[in-house]
């Protein structure tokens, strides 16, 4: 569904316009509803970084900083567009100029621990800690390289923008209701319309259903257990 349907389908939901339903509260509503569902998917993920919003064509979920000599902690906020929700894998290049894996130690263990306090060694990194934006090395850098650590990460969605009515959301096309469930459920509550309860029982299932979805992609490798929720409906 792009986003022309979306803002129909919105309108049919609670008969509204373009006059009742203001197109720029329209995009509003319809990117809160697209970072919701984002973080819904995000949570189920799990960490494993299974999900990249699809609109992100060219740009691969990496971003590369310069190592600074001298200088052991750097922050990633954003890709260069969209914000850096969770960083998930660090590399370093070598001499040679090829990306190395190290390893993410967590914070909380006696490693972590070490790392964070600091020793003062001098090299190139093999470890490192996240904290946040932050990622802080083992060693201090005796070295500056251009582009020389690469961040593989999670990011935010793609936002629809008000002239492109072609964009489609992100995420598996079957749950592409929920944005215009939430904006009608949204701008319905504004206007005191009778059937938000039942468009928010509605999106209590969708919701549901997605994040089953999700957690199914991996079921291959792992079992999980599921939450039912009682159709509201």
């Amino acid at each position: 569904m792009d986003y022309s349907g979306i803002k129909t389908f919105a309108d049919d939901l609670i008969g509204t316009d373009d006059t009742k339903y203001p197109v720029a509260k329209k995009l509003r509503h319809a990117n809160e509803a697209l970072r919701r569902i984002h973080g819904l998917i995000m949570s189920t993920d799990g960490g494993k970084a299974r999900y990249d919003d699809d609109n992100f064509t060219s740009t691969p979920p990496y971003v590369t900083e310069n190592i600074v000599s001298g200088t052991r902690e750097i922050q990633l906020l954003d890709d260069g567009t969209n914000d850096v929700i969770k960083i998930i894998a660090i590399q370093v290049k070598d001499s040679s100029g090829t990306f190395n894996d190290i390893e993410v130690v967590d914070i909380r263990s006696p490693e972590g621990r070490l790392i964070r306090q600091g020793n003062g060694e001098t090299g190139t990194p093999t470890r490192c800690v996240i904290v946040g934006s932050w990622v802080v090395f083992d060693y201090i850098p005796d070295y500056s390289s251009t582009g020389g650590m690469k961040a593989w990460v999670s990011r935010g969605s793609h936002p629809f923008e008000l002239a492109d009515d072609t964009e489609e959301p992100g995420f598996v096309e079957d749950y592409h209701v929920l944005i215009p469930y939430w904006m009608a459920y949204w701008q319905g509550m504004y206007l005191g319309k009778r059937n938000t309860n039942a468009i928010r029982a509605e999106i209590t299932v969708q919701e549901q259903a997605l994040v089953e979805y999700y957690q199914n992609l991996d079921s291959d490798s792992e079992t999980r257990m599921k939450t039912s929720v009682d159709d509201p409906r």
